[in-house]
């Protein structure tokens, strides 16, 4: 094992992935698995520790060893951190380089990770990321998608905070009112009250008016983040007449810095049997690594209840390929990754949100640990599912999200488009 001198080093327990069992596993080696991380740097001393999550695919029937290291990642796009040998200075991690590891037999997934100190400081800064990857590894193989290497990245939580506002989908039936909230979030948190000036703008839809129907109504104001908090909402009412965009600026923050102060909404009239849905973000550009939190809500049709709801989908497409599909049954609440290339359902087991399974497809990953269902309580209109998406390295270009679903009648709306993502090329190395 890790010497003792070595000990913020240690595979330690943390709660990560799911064990994907591979045909004939126990005929080949196992893959070893080390994924990108981040983490608040915290204002001074080590206290802070950025997490490396490290898993297996396939059975791991023996000892696996190797060597670790965690250096600054230089190159394009990237702003390397400093590493020492301790703390101090202008230190921002202490790295390491080849410190031997070995993981037992059959350990589990969601023990392992590798763990760095990270140097706080009170300076304002950009966020600054380090690599961490393994080498001389016996026992396992690290050939899976690049996985003996990932990034992590040390986040400034110094000064003002960078504030942006989200794009936003939201579909509705003729005539049916509906309320769509922009989500205003905060780069990191801040001991101070954060406010920003808010108010909407026309695009292609018009807000309602004395003497025009319009397809929304026009707000403005001021949004209250409280200390120690990352995000707050700023609801908007859709009338349901008329599709369209329109835009909500934000202006005039007080202790923070705005980044990106425009947030589209997009109103589609869409006849659905089973309900209505809402999708953000909409129109974003994505990072591969990072996690990408889609929120998708289902409004349940007039005189009928969540409840009533058996599946919803939630589809990723590149061109005419899957690049996710994940279904979740009401029944269980309980969620899949499904592939449909040959034309039939072929669907993973199923697993619960909020546990440390990592359901995953060629291109993408849904992690259930950050995966969460809301309710508006048993008899309540809506039901919403935030949905962890990481996105993989190769899987940069452009994407449509699509929404389907079935309700416990036999009524089943077939996928349609609800908007479009972009995932950017990774620098990854």
């Amino acid at each position: 094992m890790i010497p003792h001198s070595c000990w913020r080093l240690l595979v330690c327990m943390f709660a990560v992935a799911l064990i994907h069992f591979l045909p004939n596993a126990s005929a080949q080696l196992p893959f070893l698995i080390i994924d990108d991380a981040r983490v608040f740097e915290s204002n001074s001393g080590s206290s802070a520790i950025l997490r490396f999550p490290v898993r297996f695919v396939g059975n791991q029937p023996t000892t696996v060893t190797g060597l670790v290291t965690v250096i600054p990642l230089p190159g394009a796009g990237f702003n390397a951190a400093t590493g020492g040998a301790a703390c101090g200075g202008a230190v921002d991690f202490e790295q390491f380089i080849n410190v031997p590891f070995s993981i037992p037999p059959n350990t589990p997934n969601g023990t392992l990770s590798v763990n760095v100190a990270i140097c706080g400081d009170n300076t304002i800064e950009l966020d600054e990321q380090v690599v961490a990857f393994f080498s001389n590894v016996a026992g396992a193989d690290c050939s899976l998608e690049g996985g003996c290497n990932a990034i992590g990245s040390i986040i400034n939580d110094d000064g003002p905070p960078g504030i942006q506002i989200n794009n936003v989908f939201v579909s509705t039936l003729a005539g049916a009112s509906r309320t769509v909230n922009f989500t205003v979030s905060l780069h990191h948190p801040s001991s101070l009250p954060v406010s920003v000036n808010f108010r909407t703008r026309d695009g292609t839809a018009r807000a309602r008016t004395t003497t025009t129907i319009g397809s929304y109504f026009a707000r403005s104001g001021t949004l209250e983040i409280p200390p120690n908090t990352l995000s707050a909402t700023i609801p908007v009412t859709i009338t349901g007449f008329g599709e369209g965009t329109f835009f909500m600026d934000l202006f005039s923050p007080v202790n923070g810095t705005i980044v990106d102060g425009t947030g589209q909404a997009t109103i589609r009239i869409i006849t659905l049997t089973v309900g209505s849905f809402d999708v953000a973000p909409g129109n974003d550009r994505v990072t591969p690594g990072e996690t990408t939190n889609f929120q998708v809500t289902w409004i349940a049709p007039e005189g009928e209840v969540w409840r009533d709801i058996d599946t919803i989908d939630f589809r990723l497409r590149k061109g005419n390929n899957t690049a996710l599909l994940v279904q979740w049954n009401e029944a269980g609440n309980t969620f899949k990754v499904c592939d449909d290339s040959s034309g039939s359902l072929e669907c993973s087991d199923e697993a619960l949100p909020g546990t440390a399974t990592i359901l995953e497809s060629s291109l993408a990953e849904l992690l259930l640990a950050e995966s969460s269902v809301v309710g508006s309580g048993p008899t309540g209109a809506t039901v919403t599912l935030n949905l962890a998406v990481r996105f993989k390295d190769q899987a940069a270009g452009n994407y449509t999200v699509e929404l389907g679903g079935a309700d416990d009648f036999g009524n089943e709306d077939d996928f349609f488009t609800v908007t479009k993502i972009h995932v950017d090329n990774a620098n990854k190395p």
